[in-house]
């Protein structure tokens, strides 16, 4: 019988180290599960993050895009004042060439009236 005391003692000692080890596996699973919810929060975090970023790249794509056409918008503006300016310039220049004919013409007519004049 002191071999079956030996035994029991032996056997409950068994039991403790089995249920300490079964608490033990409860507590690891639990802190395994903690683990991974970190990595999924932080994995959504990262990609919230990426998400944020490209948005961002995307929108100063697009504010650069914005930007070149009110700058190709203005070149063609100033391109065509040019060409309006060159225009109204060879207007001008055409109302001078008709005005310095009319001003021979009448230079010629004054000429002509004096020579009448002379006859007389």
């Amino acid at each position: 019988t002191a071999e079956c005391d030996a035994l029991r003692t032996s056997c409950e000692a068994l039991k403790r180290d089995a249920a300490e080890a079964r608490c033990m596996e409860v507590r690891l699973d639990e802190s395994c599960r903690a683990m991974e919810e970190m990595l999924l929060d932080k994995t959504s975090e990262a990609e919230a993050v990426e998400q944020e970023r490209e948005q961002e790249r995307k929108e100063r794509a697009k504010d650069r895009e914005v930007i070149e056409k009110e700058r190709e918008g203005e070149r063609v503006r100033a391109m065509e004042k040019e060409q309006e300016r060159e225009r109204e310039e060879e207007n001008e220049m055409g109302r001078v060439a008709v005005l310095e004919a009319e001003m021979v013409a009448l230079r010629l007519e004054i000429e002509r009236g004096r020579e009448k004049e002379m006859e007389r």
